[in-house]
């Protein structure tokens, strides 16, 4: 039975998550990096529906609120939930908490709708929803401090002025690329790891900017950047190995006799940190565990040895890179990220400014 006091410090932590997140689409950060650190905030507001049903339940039961803002809430909880199920739900199932085929149209619009207005929209939703509550949990009404941050060293990676070959899931959706379009299963999986190795820097370029924990918004950032990362390296774990729902990368290679195969096969995969980082995956980062208080939750990524996570992280790129050298239909993977010399703009692609 959950406690009270439990679920709303974990309310109390999406909504913090919620408001340092609406502040990184003001920031200065590229279009690409602001959506690949905002896909987060779609696990938020699915967290937050998950949770905030039992406890508006409870506030009723306890005559917390008077009848007019019990009914406000339960508008704004409806209202949420309208715009995020059956719809901004797949921008958290498929590019965020996994790395799942979508088809190209679909990839391409849920991508383009991670901007400020879509943020927007639910920040306003959330903002009611929480006055009610507040009403009753006083302290649900403290808000994080704005956030200063400094953006000037963003890693050129997502410099999306030159013209670069990209052959992630994304491709189509970034402007000035020349984009690889996959045509059949291992290069949806290959762009689908690609895309994921991509999201990865902008994860560590977040966790870097926290790396000064004088604040409880510095943490908060040094946090999220580390939940997204295990999440994302989670997902090129599954895309190389372990997903039960699709074909992995190295079924889809034995099938069509690649030479790479032989090098994911035998990478030196350490099965006692990737079960530590799926805890975390499963219990805090793509999921608040709903049988753990928070602070249990957290315990597990602060036991994390986060230096080993990035070592391994590092080893599996270049894992998933050395077996892309070996044959000549992987080898364009290795592309991503290469600038095109004496181009100067690609025109036709379905790219959408961040606005």
């Amino acid at each position: 039975m959950p406690v009270l006091n439990d679920e709303l410090q974990k309310l109390h932590h999406i909504f913090d998550q919620l408001d340092l997140l609406n502040q990184v689409k003001e920031s200065a950060l590229s279009d690409f990096s602001k959506r690949a650190l905002l896909r987060y905030y779609f696990v938020g507001i699915d967290n937050l529906l998950k949770l905030v049903g039992w406890i508006k339940n409870e506030t009723r039961r306890n005559s917390k609120l008077d009848a007019v803002s019990i009914k406000e809430l339960e508008n704004g909880i409806s209202a949420l939930r309208a715009s995020y199920d059956a719809t901004y739900d797949l921008i958290r199932d498929k590019l965020t908490a996994h790395q799942q085929e979508l088809d190209l149209a679909d990839t391409i619009t849920w991508w383009n709708e991670i901007d400020s207005t879509t943020i927007g929209v639910f920040q306003s939703d959330v903002s009611a929803i929480r006055l009610q509550l507040a009403k009753a949990y006083p302290p649900l009404a403290v808000s994080i401090d704005r956030l200063a941050l400094d953006l000037s060293d963003e890693h050129q990676s997502t410099d999306m002025s030159r013209v670069q070959m990209n052959v992630t899931r994304l491709s189509m959706a970034i402007p000035n690329a020349v984009s690889l379009l996959p045509c059949e299963g291992s290069q949806h999986k290959g762009a689908m790891i690609t895309a994921a190795l991509r999201f990865i820097r902008a994860d560590f370029y977040f966790t870097l900017k926290g790396q000064d924990w004088t604040s409880k918004q510095q943490y908060l950032l040094f946090e999220l950047g580390w939940l997204l990362a295990i999440i994302d390296i989670t997902s090129i774990l599954d895309c190389l190995y372990d997903d039960t729902k699709e074909p992995s990368l190295l079924t889809l290679w034995a099938q069509d006799s690649m030479r790479g195969l032989p090098v994911l096969a035998q990478f030196n995969r350490d099965h006692i940190l990737e079960a530590e980082m799926r805890e975390v995956r499963n219990k805090f980062a793509a999921h608040l565990d709903s049988k753990s208080s928070l602070d249990t939750s957290r315990k597990l990524l602060e036991n994390l040895n986060l230096e080993r996570v990035h070592e391994y992280c590092i080893a599996l790129a270049n894992s998933f890179l050395e077996a892309c050298r070996s044959d000549i239909r992987s080898k364009l993977f290795l592309t991503d990220g290469m600038e095109i010399s004496g181009v100067i703009s690609v025109s036709g692609d379905a790219s959408k400014p961040f606005s």
